[in-house]
């Protein structure tokens, strides 16, 4: 029903970090654009991109997002810990990026979450980072108006600058590393957390939001503990 490229990161050098050469974006850009002219009425284009590979950063990612506006499907995956991913059984490669990983929740794991292992932290970011990459996937993503918003870069400017991002962060933390937390707490705590900072973010930047913008983002602020609602 789609067509999709799994291109993992735009970025060259994470690739190269990760010793997985594939075609770079630039190509793999020209190549849609050649799709998108030969059939103008085709909608289904999808990029994939996993979050939490060595060599990337807030910065690296913000960008990758930003990069990708203009898709509206994107899937984005975290990195997990498989039994035959290097990170797992090559001790050279763990070493020179400095993987720590462990079983966490998180939204992306699937569209109920369950508990798995997770890369959380390499060379090239902090766990507050990774936390950071989870928020702004979620806010480009999941089922609720934010997603809708273009330029994309404009909305992640919004999220970084907030006053409330710091806090933001250290709860969803929270929450990801409760080994208590069953999965239908942990979902309607992540709903909580995101409508709380999306409603601020909404409130501190009136006069960018359109009046049917508003309507939609009540609605799925109504949505209590649903995450796949609108």
């Amino acid at each position: 029903t789609y067509l999709k490229f799994s291109i993992q990161d735009i970025h060259t050098s994470v690739l190269n970090h990760i010793d997985r050469p594939d075609v770079p974006w630039s190509e793999h850009r020209q190549l849609i654009e050649r799709l998108r002219t030969k059939f103008p009425s085709y909608r289904g284009y999808s990029v994939e991109l996993i979050f939490g590979l060595p060599g990337q950063t807030r910065e690296s990612w913000e960008q990758s997002l930003c990069e990708l506006e203009d898709f509206d499907n994107l899937v984005l995956n975290p990195f997990l810990l498989f039994s035959n991913a290097p990170a797992n059984y090559d001790k050279d490669y763990s070493a020179r990026n400095q993987i720590v990983a462990q079983p966490i929740y998180s939204p992306y794991t699937s569209h109920m979450p369950t508990r798995a292992t997770h890369v959380v932290s390499t060379v090239s970011y902090s766990w507050l980072d990774y936390v950071y990459f989870t928020l702004l996937s979620s806010m480009v993503t999941q089922q609720h108006p934010m997603r809708l918003i273009k330029p994309r870069r404009q909305l992640i400017d919004m999220i970084k600058q907030h006053d409330d991002l710091s806090n933001t962060l250290d709860r969803i933390s929270a929450i990801m590393l409760d080994v208590h937390v069953n999965r239908s707490n942990f979902v309607e705590t992540w709903h909580q957390i995101n409508s709380e900072f999306l409603t601020k973010i909404v409130e501190q930047n009136p006069g960018h939001w359109s009046t049917n913008w508003l309507a939609q983002f009540e609605r799925w602020k109504n949505c209590k503990g649903a995450w796949h609602t609108l």
